[in-house]
């Protein structure tokens, strides 16, 4: 049995891990959502790609296991960009993490990324392209890295526009059991 504390990338220094080490704390999560410094800064996050690679590190030098949490479709990004930054979360050398929460971004009223909604500076992904996206995605996730979730648990009638299908990680299996010929 183990304590899971999520938290930011900028806030694992290591007074505060040694902290969570001492009240038992075996697994941290952080909310990356992405590693391109410029789809951070569009969406207001407060931490850059070298945080979190500074983070990766101390958590590992503390002994962590750690627990992403990676967003497609950000203000900015794009299917292809979301490919390869997911592919650099799970190839380079700096995060690899051992569980991913692979969430699309979804459009919730009273949030900033609705007035880019309604200026047409963002879009949601439609399903074809969210499932195309997420099918590489878990392609590209390896063998030892445990994608724990593919949805956020937002209710769907708040959801303005975006992903509202509960089973969406049953639709990207069902898409890659296709492409393999199960």
């Amino acid at each position: 049995v183990g304590l899971v504390v999520e938290t930011r990338p900028e806030l694992c220094a290591p007074t505060q891990l040694a902290t969570l080490r001492r009240l038992g704390c075996t697994k941290v999560q952080i909310g990356i959502q992405s590693l391109d410094g410029s789809i951070l800064a569009a969406n207001h996050r407060r931490t850059s790609p070298e945080q979190i690679a500074r983070a990766f590190s101390a958590l590992r030098l503390f002994g962590f296991k750690t627990h992403v949490h990676a967003m497609v479709n950000l203000l900015g990004s794009t299917p292809e960009a979301d490919k390869r930054d997911y592919r650099r979360l799970t190839s380079e050398r700096a995060f690899q993490p051992d569980e991913v929460k692979l969430y699309p971004c979804v459009l919730v009223a009273g949030t900033g990324l609705c007035r880019h909604f309604a200026d047409g500076s963002w879009r949601p992904y439609s399903e074809q392209e969210l499932v195309d996206v997420l099918v590489a995605d878990t392609c590209a996730t390896p063998a030892f890295c445990r994608i724990s979730r593919m949805i956020r648990d937002i209710s769907a009638p708040d959801i303005v526009a975006g992903n509202k299908k509960v089973n969406l990680r049953q639709l990207v299996e069902a898409r890659i059991d296709e492409q393999i010929g199960r």
